[in-house]
């Protein structure tokens, strides 16, 4: 799967699920009719980059989620995605590994 900006996504769902990663607020992602913003957009790319720069979904989906946590915090925080995302958020928040894993497979 890959979470490319036109298509049937509910975008209000996703960004619910991504809230512990998401340093906006879902309303400012996206619109109340489910299109996403220019933020929202930027949001997805950060997402979709950092899994591609930490080796894509297959590789990732093999490791613990401590383990993904700790190598997305370090390859999906570029400075073009400063105050839009934050994994290192994850480590304070209980995130379902089950969760972790479905973020993973969509954005790649």
């Amino acid at each position: 799967m890959n979470a490319s900006f036109s298509g049937n996504w509910n975008w209000i769902y996703l960004c619910r699920h991504l809230d512990p990663i998401l340093i906006p607020s879902c309303d400012i992602l996206v619109s109340p009719n489910n299109v996403l913003t220019s933020e929202g957009k930027r949001a997805i790319v950060c997402i979709q980059d950092g899994i591609t720069r930490a080796g894509g979904s297959t590789f990732l989906l093999e490791l613990t989620p401590f383990a993904i946590i700790q190598i997305l915090k370090y390859l999906s925080e570029p400075p073009k995605c400063e105050r839009i995302i934050e994994w290192a958020n994850v480590d304070s928040v209980d995130i379902d590994s089950d969760r972790l894993k479905e973020i993973i497979s969509i954005f790649s």
